[in-house]
């Protein structure tokens, strides 16, 4: 059974365990930022078995959502978790904002299929000289 919650501090050891699978994510965001963003953020996680499966780490601008971190565990992708919370998100009616590290073929095409739009790209966005993939969804 699935069940949503929003994250705390307590859920930071299991997010980490999802992350080791995505180490780009990692080296980007220090612990203490990740202490920082659930503090000051919102966040909706979907849980299995007392487990978090997906996260969506989000800013609320008040007329608009901004993704700030969104990942799946690696054992429970391609299991529709993150499109059950991003129409989670989508169901406010607010305009959505996320990027995708270019090249991340399954999430652009999720990001699509939810009707996200690509709206800019920004050239050599990350440390590795990737380019980052800005997209956005509008009710």
């Amino acid at each position: 059974m699935n069940s949503t919650r929003s994250l705390s501090a307590q859920d930071l050891s299991g997010l980490q365990k999802i992350l080791e699978a995505y180490p780009h994510e990692l080296e980007t965001w220090s612990f203490q930022a990740w202490l920082e963003a659930l503090e000051k953020s919102q966040s909706i996680a979907l849980e299995q078995e007392g487990q978090v499966r997906a996260f969506i780490l989000y800013e609320d601008r008040g007329h608009e959502l901004e993704v700030l971190q969104l990942a799946t565990h690696p054992q429970f992708t391609g299991q529709g978790l993150m499109s059950q919370l991003i129409r989670q998100l989508q169901s406010r009616g607010l305009p959505l904002h996320l990027e995708v590290k270019e090249g991340n073929i399954r999430a652009t095409k999720l990001y699509k299929d939810l009707n996200f739009q690509l709206v800019r790209k920004r050239e050599r966005y990350y440390k590795d000289g990737t380019s980052a993939l800005i997209f956005t969804w509008k009710p």
